[in-house]
């Protein structure tokens, strides 16, 4: 502590801490014998019911994988006051990541689950601050609180073989991808096809909604920024704890919505009357005879009766990751 190699006295700042450091560690998360052909036994071998003594192996490491390389720079400073009744705490980093290992997901046809791969270079980045406040300390009681303040990005610098962005893994209408250039990770899913007004296109049919073909980039799934609070009152030899963390910004995908949506126990499949069907979505049109597109004042989606919602919830609605997100 540099107050106390120049010995310096204060009744004003007690702590000054400055630190700093580097560092460069390799990684090598890949098990022994991972990228040898190897074969598994199948389930329950040899007393189960399976067909197949042995099975491929569903998760093959790429042959020419490399180990990962991390470096880090960070500085930090921490202050105190007044006894440290009163503390401040600051950091920031840098971490750049080389040949990053990730599971790459792969096709289901293939009959693989996924595949150990080297998915490009990525570089992290933050800061941390932190403020201690004592309001009271006495012999018996004591009360302290610490508000901490963090912000973090991730960008993807390089991605491997020259690709422009990687499917990390899929659920079926989401997938969270590693994309050139952006911050890392982004959530991509299905969405409602609109026209140049932005408005939902619908089928004049059946009233259900377009959906995209390919998936829409929704954003990143980190927090903008973290708030958390801590307090603690002691008395003696008794304590009281409390936290409050929040997280700012950032998108999701809801796996247990798609799934509620599915079977018809969602909150919006409930909002109208559904003994009359379904219902007409707000902004939505469709494309009439000449070509043009005509806004929709009647045409309901999930049919006109309740015996079409199940299917429309259950096999259109649901397909829809824009609205699980």
């Amino acid at each position: 502590m540099p107050l106390k190699a120049f010995k310096v006295e204060s009744d004003v700042i007690s702590r000054l801490v400055i630190k700093g450091s580097h560092t460069r560690v390799g990684n090598d998360p890949v098990a022994i014998f991972g990228i040898e052909e190897t074969v598994v036994l199948g389930t329950g071998y040899p007393f189960g019911t399976g067909p197949l003594s042995f099975v491929n192996n569903q998760k093959p490491t790429d042959t020419n994988i490399r180990p990962e390389k991390v470096t880090s720079n960070d500085i930090s400073l921490g202050l105190g006051f007044l006894k440290n009744r009163i503390t401040l705490d600051a950091s920031v980093y840098l971490q750049t990541t080389k040949d990053l290992i990730t599971n790459q997901t792969t096709s289901s046809a293939s009959g693989l689950q996924y595949t150990p791969v080297n998915v490009g270079d990525i570089r992290n980045k933050g800061m941390e601050v932190s403020l201690g406040l004592v309001p009271i300390k006495g012999t018996d009681f004591s009360w302290d609180l610490n508000l901490a303040w963090s912000i973090n990005r991730t960008k993807v610098i390089e991605l491997a073989n020259g690709q422009n962005e990687v499917n990390l893994t899929t659920g079926g209408v989401a997938g969270i991808y590693a994309i050139k250039g952006e911050e890392f990770p982004m959530l991509k899913a299905t969405a409602y096809m609109r026209d140049e007004q932005g408005r939902i296109i619908i089928n004049p049919d059946n009233g259900n909604p377009y959906i995209s073909n390919n998936y829409v980039n929704f954003g990143r799934v980190t927090p903008n920024y973290t708030l958390a609070l801590n307090t603690n009152f002691k008395y003696k030899n008794f304590g009281l704890y409390a936290v409050l963390d929040y997280r700012n910004g950032g998108v999701l995908y809801s796996g247990a919505m798609s799934g509620f949506a599915f079977s018809g126990n969602l909150e919006q499949s409930a909002e109208f009357d559904r003994t009359q069907g379904g219902y007409v979505i707000p902004n939505s049109v469709y494309m009439n005879s000449a070509g043009q597109y005509v806004e929709n004042t009647s045409i309901k989606s999930g049919g006109d009766s309740y015996a079409g919602l199940p299917d429309y919830y259950g096999s259109v609605y649901s397909r829809i990751g824009r609205i699980l997100s």
